[in-house]
């Protein structure tokens, strides 16, 4: 359990993505990668996405994470391609990055010969984004740590558009001048929630290549070049993780000393301090009473308090009702519908129910009647 006054980091990051995003209209995610590449591991406190013009293009598609492998694939939407070659293969972990792309409505899947093929459901914005804002928390400053070298790690790979360092310690010049110079600084009090900006972010030139500092040995550095594209996909990495991913990332703890606040912040009674759950919250705490956890539904918070949408229009599933149908049989469907079909049961012989002037279908259920026609009970749309 964690007391309020303390310089928990975890504590002071909860309560400081409360304020942002009460005086932002960002999307904020906690705990987010954000290296370039496998060689250099970088987590950052707090990133903070601002929409871009094509954002509700993006939001609509789905309040979930796209894969970011998908993103990466060849996999487009003008042109399906066998399922093992979206990703390279169909070991676990890529077949379930394809069905996680189907289920929120990314991907589509379509039968050619018997064979599943992928291809992509809706055309995905490459402006839906403006900037990315990373924010790094060091509530005391006595105690940095790793501090200035993270800080020259993500200047000097230029991801974010803007770096700020968090602290709730007094920032002196001594402070400042250990600082790379185009780094923001806010003082940040949990407590009385009040946030000083002590100095601007300096913009980062983001769209151009960059250098990656993989490891620090005594006065020696190995660093890695970075491209302007593979820039451009890592931030769309970010883009990604920080959209589905959000900052609420903890459950209510079943105690009778936890309550929820209205910013989806936990509450301890005990310690009179809000806390994080994560850390050290249960039976070994003195101030631990089991009952049930408090209601809270972050998604709810989420989608009312920041651009981010919780049930986009346009991935819901819909089912037809009858009087969109029309009879028709498989030679019929071959003959006038064939420009319309992406998708039918391979195991009724590729034909269905079809609804009207759909371009892009998927259908579900397709029953063979003893007419000779077949019967389609849901279809995606």
């Amino acid at each position: 359990m964690v007391v309020g006054n303390s310089p928990n980091e975890s504590q002071f990051e909860i309560s400081l993505c409360g304020i942002i995003e009460q005086d932002a209209e960002w999307i904020l995610a906690r705990q987010i990668g954000a290296g370039g590449s496998d060689r250099g591991k970088r987590v950052i406190d707090i990133c903070a996405l601002s929409p871009g013009k094509e954002f509700i293009d993006r939001a609509r598609i789905s309040a979930a994470t796209i894969p970011p492998p998908l993103l990466n694939s060849p996999v487009g939407v003008a042109t399906a391609i066998p399922e093992s070659d979206v990703l390279g293969g169909l070991n676990e972990w890529q077949t379930d990055c394809i069905e996680t792309g189907l289920q929120i409505g990314f991907l589509t899947r379509e039968f050619h010969s018997g064979q599943p093929y992928i291809r992509q459901a809706v055309s995905y914005p490459d402006c839906w984004f403006s900037k990315l804002i990373g924010i790094e928390n060091k509530p005391d400053l006595s105690t940095p740590g790793d501090l200035t070298a993270q800080l020259e790690f993500d200047v000097s790979i230029s991801l974010f558009d803007h770096i700020i360092l968090a602290t709730e310690t007094y920032v002196t010049e001594a402070h400042l001048n250990r600082i790379p110079q185009t780094v923001g600084v806010w003082r940040f009090d949990p407590e009385s929630n009040e946030r000083t900006v002590v100095r601007e972010p300096m913009m980062l030139d983001s769209g151009q290549a960059g250098i990656e500092i993989t490891q620090r040995l005594n006065d020696r550095a190995d660093i890695y070049p970075i491209t302007a594209d593979e820039k451009r996909r890592a931030r769309r990495d970010i883009a990604e993780r920080t959209y589905g991913k959000g900052w609420r990332t903890y459950d209510p703890p079943a105690c009778q000393s936890a309550s929820v606040t209205a910013g989806g912040q936990i509450f301890c009674d005990h310690f009179e301090s809000l806390i994080d759950p994560s850390q050290r919250c249960g039976p070994d705490c003195p101030g631990y009473a089991e009952d049930d956890p408090p209601v809270m539904n972050p998604d709810d918070l989420r989608d009312a308090r920041t651009p981010w949408i919780k049930n986009p229009p346009g991935v819901e599933r819909r089912q037809s009702g009858l009087s969109e149908f029309f009879w028709v049989s498989p030679a019929q469907i071959l003959l006038h519908m064939s420009d319309k079909i992406r998708h039918l049961s391979s195991s009724v012989g590729g034909a269905g129910w079809v609804p009207w002037g759909c371009s892009r279908l998927e259908i579900e259920d397709v029953n063979l009647r003893d007419d000779g026609t077949l019967c389609v009970s849901n279809y995606f749309n």
